[in-house]
């Protein structure tokens, strides 16, 4: 690829968004780099998704603070916009493949585990104006796939969370059936991007 692209990986916990995350930067002849949720500003990218990452925790609470989750979200969009400026578009320029592990979405798809507690209509307002990205990859698995997976989520949870990210309002989303081999994915995105 001449320009690099910058690629947002989706789907619930289990789905194996990590797994398609590593083969892509492992199987792409060129420079690349990985980011989990947010760019770092002026900082460089992972190489490959660190072997324990940092997750998001879970917010079993449906009620918050929610001036404090708007304040979150506003801050997290100059957070994403500087990170974009300063730690990713000098490496598109440079040809980079960019993966991010859920980009900004989970304000949409998982807006309780962002401690994000507004209404759906400001947080789809304000991720709009968030950087887009080249490609987003919603990664699809039966229940019982991401389950014996993710024994923490319950199958409600998990279906939930399924839908939640098949609802995504993105241009250019890609759903993968992440029951197939991670190569064969992996092949399907960057046939895509090119």
């Amino acid at each position: 690829m001449r320009n690099g692209r910058l690629v947002a990986v989706v789907g619930p916990d289990g789905a194996g968004k990590t797994t398609l995350a590593n083969t892509m930067l492992t199987s792409y002849d060129g420079p690349t780099g990985y980011i989990h949720f947010r760019p770092p500003i002026a900082g460089s990218l992972l190489a490959v998704p660190p072997p324990n990452p940092r997750l998001i925790p879970k917010v079993v609470e449906a009620v918050g603070n929610r001036p404090l989750g708007w304040g979150r979200l506003f801050y997290n969009l100059l957070r994403f916009w500087l990170g974009y400026v300063t730690s990713i578009r000098p490496r598109l320029k440079e040809g980079m493949l960019i993966v991010a592990d859920r980009w900004c979405y989970g304000y949409l798809a998982q807006p309780t585990a962002l401690r994000y507690y507004g209404p759906a209509w400001l947080a789809r307002l304000v991720v709009a104006a968030f950087p887009r990205p080249s490609l987003v990859v919603n990664l699809v698995a039966p229940v019982g796939d991401i389950a014996a997976r993710k024994q923490e989520l319950s199958p409600s949870e998990i279906e939930k969370e399924l839908a939640a990210w098949q609802r995504l309002p993105v241009a250019g989303r890609l759903d993968l059936d992440a029951t197939q081999p991670p190569e064969l994915m992996a092949r399907r995105v960057l046939e895509t991007l090119l």
